[in-house]
């Protein structure tokens, strides 16, 4: 049997009110050649029987049940099945646009090993309540990696030799509550391309009781503890890299003026120092903490 083009990673738990949506997502996207590892990690609802009747309605469909052994044991679990050359990251409340694989094999035919997509918010309802623009220029994502993620987990696609070669997985013990956070920063430190497509391709269901804001206390520790020693362990390629995007007055988005403000926010604080090519950069951006940078200026006389 030839290996599919894609793996699609989905792991289940107590997921019942929205995994149909999900699946139904894969299952319709314009590119055909995938398997679809759904991993029920010892749900006590529904969710089984519904992961096993796509089983038997469509052959891509890898069914793996299993007792609970936790999101991050399972992702690696279906990191080891996957066989396709590349590997797609879907959760079992949000949906996938269908020309979400086109568009991202696109990209990464273009060398990057790593990608997401721009993607819209959702309420628990299904109703959008806002948008997210990320950042398509692979160059700017040391800056994003100083406190963020460069695209919504259950968006990414990865080159699945890259892991290989490098030998990565998620982390299962340390920083384990920010596995997708600990990942991105390890492929980017082993040479990763990461990048974005310029589309809105994705839907994240964010609603109170989703695992990311159940689990929010722990994530914040651990993604501070990731952050703080990306900073401190990359801090001259970050530097290098915001001097270049910087250059001939590039054009920022939104986002990515918010993650290069808070670098240079840290670094006025942590190094006790800003560079005047920096602050006459960032004092055409319209963003609110540059004002407190100029009052810092005005009062304190840092530059």
């Amino acid at each position: 049997m030839t290996c599919p083009l894609i793996s699609v990673i989905l792991p289940i738990y107590n997921g019942e009110d929205y995994l149909s949506d999900a699946i139904d997502s894969i299952l319709n996207q314009s590119v055909k050649n995938f398997e679809l590892i759904l991993i029920n990690d010892g749900s006590s609802d529904g969710s089984l029987n519904i992961a096993q009747t796509y089983k038997e309605q469509d052959p891509r469909v890898v069914l793996i049940s299993q007792k609970n052994i936790g999101l991050v044991a399972t992702l690696n679990k279906g990191l080891s099945l996957a066989k396709g050359q590349f590997i797609a990251r879907m959760d079992q409340d949000d949906i996938s646009l269908e020309h979400r694989f086109q568009e991202q094999v696109k990209l990464m035919s273009e060398g990057y090993d790593l990608c997401g997509c721009h993607f819209h918010l959702i309420t628990e309802s299904g109703k959008l309540s806002s948008s997210r623009v990320v950042s398509i220029d692979p160059d700017f994502q040391s800056i994003i990696l100083t406190r963020s993620v460069p695209f919504a987990h259950g968006s990414v696609m990865i080159r699945k030799s890259f892991l290989l070669e490098n030998n990565l997985k998620y982390a299962e013990e340390v920083c384990s509550s920010a596995e997708d956070y600990q990942l991105w920063v390890k492929c980017f430190e082993s040479g990763a391309k990461i990048g974005n497509v310029d589309e809105y391709l994705f839907l994240y269901r964010d609603f109170d009781l989703s695992l990311s804001k159940l689990n929010a206390k722990n994530n914040l520790k651990d993604a501070t503890t990731i952050s703080r020693k990306f900073r401190m362990k990359n801090l001259t390629r970050i530097e290098s890299d915001l001097q270049l995007r910087l250059k001939d007055n590039a054009t920022l988005n939104t986002f990515e003026q918010e993650q290069a403000a808070y670098f240079i926010f840290n670094t006025l604080f942590k190094r006790r120092f800003f560079k005047t090519k920096y602050y006459l950069r960032f004092i055409k951006l319209d963003v609110k903490i540059i004002a407190f940078f100029r009052f810092l200026k005005c009062s304190y006389g840092y530059w």
